[in-house]
């Protein structure tokens, strides 16, 4: 009983939907399922989505397979969308009602994890993942742990965490790092 009487104080922030998967229905449109990072959607609001730039309208939501006409930060949802199409989407998209950042050359402190064997060299391919976003970069410069990567496609830094991974070297994680 006490648990439920607590109140929960929400920083009133912009909305972040990270896209786990999505797909087209027929006479609904395409529909994204996500987690919601921050901030609150609600029907009708409108989105950017990341990396694409491109400006979407929630038609419709639900949550636990109800329909919800607003969310909360940590709820899963599934939106239905407007002025998109399922085969212009990717995993790790982002959805948003802030300007985010998207990069194709990116400086990160690395934390490199011990039992890694891969070198921090120019030339070298990796994989960065921010979110659910994974996209493959060639290390341009690096300096101690301070990487410079130029990225194949643009990422969403909507937030300085990241993790990287060697796509051909065993264990493959390589450490986790910071987007300067």
């Amino acid at each position: 009983e006490k648990i439920m009487q607590a109140k929960v104080e929400r920083r009133q922030e912009p909305a972040i939907v990270t896209v786990d998967n999505y797909f087209g229905v027929k006479g609904v449109g395409t529909v994204v399922l996500g987690m919601v990072k921050s901030g609150s959607v609600k029907q009708y609001d409108r989105l950017k989505c990341y990396p694409l730039g491109k400006e979407v309208v929630v038609k419709s939501m639900q949550s636990q397979d109800k329909d919800v006409k607003e969310t909360e930060p940590g709820q899963r949802v599934g939106l239905a969308l407007k002025d998109i199409e399922a085969d212009e989407l990717k995993r790790g998209y982002v959805l948003s009602g802030k300007n985010i950042e998207c990069k194709k050359e990116l400086s990160v402190d690395v934390s490199k994890s011990r039992y890694s064997k891969f070198e921090l060299a120019p030339g070298k391919k990796l994989m960065i993942n921010i979110g659910l976003q994974v996209v493959t970069a060639d290390i341009k410069k690096a300096d101690g742990n301070s990487l410079d990567l130029v990225l194949d496609n643009p990422i969403a830094v909507y937030e300085e965490k990241c993790m990287l991974a060697a796509p051909d070297s065993m264990p493959r994680i390589i450490g986790s790092g910071r987007v300067k």
